[in-house]
């Protein structure tokens, strides 16, 4: 009985998780980027698709992610040097403000320097970059950790289309999604300095015709541009999420001649997120077509939210959702089927035990000697059994009923995330730590 109820409980609460919603203006104020892309080197080999690879990411910050054109800095081939490049992020992560994010792309050479202790460092190779004069000509990635460290930034995250390894960073674990608590709330509110990059020390960058990209960009367009580095399809690309994808996906699709490298820059938690925004200064009406279309997906789901909590089912019913709908509608139908039967089986059981309790509290009293003792405790054991099991299933009934409820309603509103560019967070979050205590924590 006891492992029945600990179940039931225990999906309850699971179900009972609710959010809370935070429009995405209220993460970031502004967003900015700087892109470089070098096909053309003076003293190292040349590249083919690098300033394609540059070129093609900032069309995807504009067009997918709202990205306005004069806050995106694009430096290519010969104005690609040392000094242009570091200027250029000097001066957008300090244009940045507290509550905006910067996203720095780099396509060209990267160097590796090993120092006499043994130690390594890396470098990005400017136009004019000299592999016999590293610290003269080309960038270390140290002056990229500065210039992040004094910016005001919420959030920057470096893209690095470049092999080579003395990152000197943290390793990049992130936060869980399905064990922390408020996690969309926590790395959007901490700041959060991140680097991806192509690979390490002695891989080349790799360059492929048939996708006129490197295998880095090009997965970096597919898991943005088409949405494939949302792994778990909540609607937001997560920093933590972008690195883990291109990791597996660069790492294949070269054949383990790449292997990217994923980390954070300082102890600070927060993470740069990515949510689909159309330019709403594209050509025709594309922005105001899906201004439309996201109004009606919204009421869609308002509505659907709205009939969920009257029985369940039916607001996945109205979302499409045939087959889930129906699903949830017949289990709820026969949870109280069930919970009806239990209950008049429930009351005949109380009122035999009942009958039978009083009864063997009497037998062999005066007045009552003709009544058999033994007979009435066998009948009351009897009927005291039969209750109590009416009354487990008459609560195994009733949990199940309202779990499915209760799941129908939460089910509905991790929807949303499909219906509107909300982003969801736990309002409270209730778990069994590992020793078995109940913990519950609330988030105002």
């Amino acid at each position: 009985m006891t492992k029945y109820i600990y179940i039931c409980c225990t999906f309850f609460i699971i179900a009972t998780q609710l959010q809370a919603n935070i429009e995405i203006n209220e993460v970031y104020n502004d967003s900015w980027a700087v892109i470089i892309g070098i096909n053309k080197y003076d003293n190292m080999k040349n590249l083919k698709y690098a300033v394609s690879d540059a070129s093609a990411i900032k069309e995807m910050f504009i067009t997918k992610y709202g990205f306005e054109e004069d806050h995106i800095k694009l430096i290519l081939d010969e104005e690609a040097t040392k000094d242009n490049i570091t200027r250029g992020f000097s001066e957008m992560l300090k244009q940045a403000g507290k509550k905006d994010r910067v996203v720095v792309f780099f396509a060209g050479h990267g160097e590796t320097f090993t120092k006499p202790d043994g130690g390594e460092k890396g470098y990005l190779v400017p136009t004019e970059g000299n592999l016999e004069e590293l610290y003269l000509t080309s960038i270390s990635m140290n002056e990229l950790y500065e210039i992040a460290e004094i910016s005001s930034a919420k959030h920057i995250l470096y893209l690095v289309d470049a092999c080579y390894s003395g990152l000197a960073i943290s390793e990049s674990r992130g936060l869980s999604k399905s064990t922390t608590p408020s996690y969309l709330k926590t790395i959007t509110s901490e700041k959060g300095r991140q680097i991806i990059t192509a690979g390490g020390k002695d891989e080349e960058v790799f360059e492929n015709s048939a996708w006129g990209h490197s295998a880095f960009t090009k997965n970096l367009l597919t898991g943005l541009g088409k949405g494939t580095a949302d792994i778990d399809d909540d609607g937001i690309v997560t920093a933590n999420e972008l690195g883990n994808f291109l990791a597996e996906r660069v790492y294949t699709e070269t054949g383990g001649a790449h292997t990217p490298q994923i980390g954070r820059i300082g102890t600070e938690r927060g993470e740069l997120i990515f949510i689909y925004i159309p330019d709403k200064n594209a050509k025709g009406d594309t922005y105001k077509k899906f201004k439309q279309e996201s109004l009606a997906k919204q009421n869609l789901y308002n509505s659907a939210r709205n009939i969920s909590r009257l029985y369940p089912g039916l607001g996945h019913l109205k979302l499409g959702q045939k087959k889930k709908g129906v699903t949830l509608a017949a289990a709820e139908t026969i949870s109280l089927a069930l919970t009806a039967f239990s209950w008049g089986k429930f009351n005949v059981s109380k009122n035999k035990y009942l009958e039978s309790e009083k009864k063997y509290n009497i037998a062999g009293s005066e007045g009552y000697q003709d009544v058999d003792v033994d007979a009435a405790k066998q009948q009351y054991v009897s009927d005291h059994e039969a209750y109590q099991m009416a009354a487990l299933q008459l609560g195994g009934a009733a949990i199940a009923s309202l779990a499915i409820w209760v799941y129908n309603i939460y089910d509905i509103k991790k929807l949303r995330y499909n219906y509107a560019a909300n982003m969801n967070y736990s309002q409270y979050y209730v778990n069994f730590s590992p020793a078995g205590q109940l913990e519950i924590q609330f988030r105002f």
